[in-house]
């Protein structure tokens, strides 16, 4: 059986219908050229075929055959005339397969600039992930350390408030009650001020631009947020190193006995994993 898409190019090619299924029969569909090939080796033959009908009709209208007409008809193609047929053939081939692949070109291009759009598109989206996360994190630093100041800001009003009292009575018992009393306030106020987290949330961005994170004893070693990372990570196995970006720090493997209270990630803090 012939090749539809061959049968359909030899046809748009001015090939006979028939002769064009007989030539990729004959070739095992192996190729255009092939097809041509056979159907420019077999003309003469095939060429000689004529219909009865018209056959008949001419007779009947003229009262007998034209020997000319009949001779110029089954006249076989010269070698000249069979090279100049087939040199049109090639380039109308040349042709078709320079346009398809200008297509082909044309549509690879387009692929790629899709490609580096998207790819343009996922960067941003994560980028703006990763900056959301910082503000967040930095947020939450400042309202701690706002509430820590109005902490401290109300025990010291607190002790001047005691103080003025105490200045004002003549009677030194109650002067030194008055400050023994306000070195009570003062040591309570720093315990107050001084809040004490028993946990620490660790955020840590992975090479992909993937996040994980989890909550930490403060005890806890940077060893052991190593091996959480470790377990948990989707980007790969290669070695790799914990470091701050604000300021850059990178924590090796002479860090891994310290604490994360030590190394400052109380209350919480983001880090970024770097591979080796």
């Amino acid at each position: 059986m012939a090749d539809p898409l061959m049968l359909a190019t030899l046809i748009e090619l001015g090939f006979d219908r028939s002769k064009s299924e007989k030539a990729l029969i004959n070739v095992n569909n192996r190729g255009i050229e092939g097809a041509i090939d056979w159907i420019m080796a077999h003309t003469d033959s095939n060429d000689q075929s004529t219909d009865p009908t018209a056959s008949a009709n001419m007779q009947s209208q003229e009262g007998q055959p034209s020997s000319e007409t009949t001779a110029e008809t089954n006249r076989p193609l010269t070698e000249e005339e069979k090279k100049e047929k087939l040199e049109k053939l090639e380039s109308k081939i040349k042709e078709r397969r320079r346009l398809r692949e200008a297509e082909e070109r044309k549509l690879e291009k387009d692929q790629e600039i899709s490609r580096r759009e998207s790819g343009k598109m996922i960067t941003d989206v994560k980028r703006k992930v990763e900056i959301k996360e910082m503000q967040k994190l930095a947020e939450q630093r400042k309202r701690e350390k706002m509430e820590d100041r109005l902490a401290r800001e109300k025990v010291k009003a607190m002790i001047a408030e005691d103080r003025a009292r105490a200045k004002g009575k003549p009677d030194t018992t109650n002067s030194v009650t008055s400050q023994q009393t306000s070195t009570k306030v003062e040591s309570s106020t720093e315990s107050t001020v001084k809040k004490e987290y028993t946990n620490c949330r660790i955020q840590v961005r992975l090479s992909n631009g993937s996040n994980i994170s989890a909550t930490f004893d403060v005890n806890d070693t940077i060893a052991t947020v190593m091996d959480f990372v470790r377990k948990n990570r989707t980007d790969g196995d290669c070695p790799f190193n914990l470091m701050t970006t604000f300021p850059r720090k990178v924590y090796s493997e002479n860090d891994m006995d310290m604490t994360v209270k030590d190394a400052g990630f109380v209350p919480s803090i983001s880090l970024v994993l770097r591979n080796m």
